[in-house]
C-alpha cells in the first residue's frame, strides 16, 4: 500500500532579477533513487544546477510567465513510512529547501505534472483519486477540476485545458473550465496518413500564447503529432512519423522561436529539427529528466478585450523573440483586428482598468495608465508589427511595462472602439 502525499508550499528567499537567466530551459532531473536537482540549460546546452532535494525521484517544473519562479513538484511514490513532499515554489531558486510552508494543497496521491494558467497552478494526479486539480498560487487547498484516470500531463490553448492519459490506450481530454462543473470531452485524433498513435504523454502548445493554435503530442515511437482539437473534420493530426527517436518525456515552444520547440528525451534535448532527422542533442545528461518548463521573457496578457465583427482582437506574444534584454528583433504584435483600420497601441508603467463603458463601449477597459501612445494602421489582414527593439543594458532587467491595441470599428458599438486584453512585459 502507497503513502499519500501531502502537498506543501514553500516559498523560497528571491534573488535578485535575472539570476534566472532568459531563455533558460529549466528541467526537473533524478539522479538516483532519493536526489532531484532542478537544473537550468541555455540553448547552447551549457547546465547549472540551480538546486537539489535528496527525497524523491519524480519531479515536475512549471513556470511563472510574468515572474521568474519556478514551480517545483516533487511527487514520486514514497516508501512506506518517508516523509512526503510536495510543491516548491521558488522565488529565483535557493539551495535551501527548509521553511515553514504557506497551507496544504491535499493529499491526492502521486503528483504527476503541474503547469501555471493564469493565477492558478493546475496539477494533475495519476493515483488515489486521479484527476486534474486546481490550486491558487496565493495559497489554499487544491480543488478538484475534473476526475481523469490516469491523468498526466497539462496543456492549455485558448482558454481550455488539455490533458493526457497514460496507459494503452492513451487518450487526450480537453476540459472547459469555464462552466462549474467542468465539461470534459476526450479528443479523436485523427491522422491525415498512418494509424493514432495509441500510446502517448507529452503534450505542449505549438506557438506562444494566444498565436497557439496546435497541440503537440509525444507518442512512444518517437513521433511528435501536431494535433488542432478544435477541428471536427475528417483530419485534425499530422506526424512526421519518427519512430527511430527517443520518445519525448516533455515537450515545450523553444524560447527564441515560436515555430521551433524544444524536445525532452530520457536523457538529452533536441530542437524540432535534430529530433526529426535523429540528430545529437545539444544537452545531455546521466541524469533522468522528468520534466521540463522554458523562461522567456515575461510576458503575459490579462483583462479581457472586447469583439468586433471578426471577434477579439488578440495582443500577441511576438514571434520574432521574447523581452529579454538585448533583443534586437522583439516587437509587439495585434491580429485579428479590423483590416486596413486606425488604432491606437497604448504604453504604461502601471496598470489600472478604466472601464470604457462611459463613452459608449460596454464591456470595453482601458488597462495601461497611458504614458505613450502611438498612431498606427493595420494591414489588409487586420493584423500589425511595431518593432521595439530592446537594447543591452542590464539596468533594464525587472523592468515591467503594460501595453494594449485599441482599434476602430464603426459598428462594433457607440463609441466605434475594440480593444485587445492587456498585456504584461517583464524584461528578463
Amino acid at each position: 500500500m502507497h503513502a499519500l502525499h501531502t502537498l506543501a508550499i514553500l516559498t523560497l528567499p528571491a534573488l535578485a532579477a535575472g539570476q534566472i537567466p532568459p531563455r533558460s530551459i529549466l528541467l526537473g532531473e533524478s539522479a538516483s533513487t532519493v536526489n532531484t536537482s532542478l537544473v537550468s540549460v541555455d540553448t547552447a546546452g551549457k547546465a547549472t544546477v540551480l538546486t537539489g532535494h535528496g527525497r524523491d525521484t519524480h519531479t515536475s517544473v512549471a513556470l511563472d510567465p510574468a515572474d521568474p519562479r519556478a514551480v517545483w513538484s516533487l511527487g514520486a511514490w514514497p516508501t512506506i513510512g518517508t516523509a512526503p513532499v510536495g510543491h516548491y515554489i521558488l522565488s529565483g531558486y535557493s539551495a535551501a529547501t527548509t521553511g515553514s510552508g504557506d497551507g496544504l494543497v491535499g493529499t491526492f496521491g502521486r503528483v504527476e505534472r503541474c503547469h501555471r494558467m493564469g493565477d492558478q497552478l493546475l496539477i494533475t494526479f495519476s493515483s488515489v483519486t486521479p484527476g486534474l486539480y486546481r490550486r491558487a498560487l496565493t495559497g489554499g487547498n487544491a480543488t478538484l477540476v475534473a476526475g481523469i484516470a490516469n491523468a498526466f500531463d497539462i496543456a492549455v490553448l485558448q482558454g481550455k485545458v488539455y490533458v493526457t492519459t497514460t496507459g494503452t490506450p492513451s487518450t487526450l481530454v480537453e476540459v472547459d473550465m469555464s462552466t462549474a462543473p467542468a465539461k470534459t470531452r476526450v479528443v479523436a485524433i485523427k491522422p491525415t496518413q498512418g494509424s493514432a498513435p495509441t500510446q502517448f504523454a507529452a503534450i505542449a502548445t505549438y506557438g506562444w500564447d494566444d498565436d497557439a493554435r496546435q497541440l503537440l503530442i509525444g507518442a512512444s515511437n518517437g513521433a511528435i503529432w501536431f494535433v488542432d482539437p478544435n477541428t471536427t473534420a475528417t483530419t485534425n493530426a499530422f506526424s512526421p512519423q519518427v519512430t527511430n527517436a527517443p520518445p519525448a518525456v516533455a515537450i515545450a515552444t523553444h524560447p527564441d522561436a515560436a515555430t521551433d520547440v524544444v524536445i525532452a528525451t530520457a536523457n538529452g534535448l533536441y530542437n524540432l529539427l535534430q529530433y526529426f532527422v535523429a540528430g545529437t542533442p545539444f544537452y545531455t545528461t546521466t541524469n533522468t529528466i522528468q520534466d521540463m518548463a522554458v523562461l522567456g521573457g515575461g510576458s503575459v496578457t490579462f483583462g479581457q478585450g472586447c469583439a468586433g465583427s471578426k471577434g477579439e482582437p488578440l495582443h500577441t506574444q511576438t514571434t520574432r523573440g521574447w523581452a529579454y534584454n538585448g533583443n534586437a528583433g522583439f516587437s509587439l504584435d495585434m491580429r485579428n483586428g479590423p483590416p486596413s483600420s486606425f488604432g491606437t497601441l497604448v504604453f504604461g508603467l502601471t496598470s489600472t482598468p478604466l472601464d470604457l463603458t462611459v463613452i459608449g463601449a460596454p464591456g470595453c477597459f482601458l488597462y495601461p495608465t497611458i504614458a505613450i501612445r502611438l498612431g498606427v494602421l493595420t494591414d489588409a489582414s487586420g493584423a500589425i508589427q511595431i518593432p521595439a527593439p530592446i537594447p543591452s543594458n542590464p539596468s533594464l532587467v525587472g523592468t515591467r511595462m503594460y501595453t494594449q491595441w485599441g482599434l476602430f470599428e464603426s459598428a462594433a458599438n457607440p463609441a466605434g472602439v475594440i480593444t485587445t486584453k492587456g498585456l504584461s512585459i517583464t524584461i528578463r
